[in-house]
């Protein structure tokens, strides 16, 4: 009798691991996607388009080539990112880094960017308000 329970017990274990990555997976999808690359945080709304991004240092950079682009979190939904928020503690912004968002409008940098790359931004053409943190020392609006 216990060996048959262990053995449902067992196989019903099994059955909720196999299932269970596919339902959060579904929900995150659903909603958006947000984790940590390096020691950035990011959090993108699908609904919204809004792309969050925060913590200590740099942006990591990615590499000089358009193909190198496919190492962003967000690369698979570049046309879906309308707004970006870099908050206080990030303190760059590397080449390409959001490159190709089509339907980008708004930039918001932190109090800490210092350094905005050329080519951040490539192919973005339709941002309509680049707004700068009054206690940026670098930039300003």
């Amino acid at each position: 009798m216990l060996r048959k329970i262990t053995r449902r017990a067992i196989v019903c274990l099994l059955v909720l691991i196999l299932l269970l990555p596919g339902c959060i997976s579904v929900f995150a999808e659903s909603s958006g996607i947000m984790g940590n690359w390096y020691d950035i945080w990011f959090d993108l709304d699908f609904a919204s388009g809004a792309l969050v991004i925060r913590g200590d240092g740099p942006i990591p950079y990615i590499g000089p080539f358009a193909e190198d682009m496919r190492q962003l979190p967000w690369y698979k939904y570049l046309d879906i990112i309308k707004t970006v928020t870099i908050e206080d503690g990030v303190t760059a912004v590397p080449y390409r880094v959001f490159s190709f968002c089509t339907n980008l409008t708004d930039v918001y940098l932190g109090a800490d960017v210092a350094e905005v790359s050329a080519y951040s931004f490539e192919l973005s053409n339709r941002i309509e308000r680049f707004e700068v943190s009054p206690e940026n020392q670098q930039f300003s609006s």
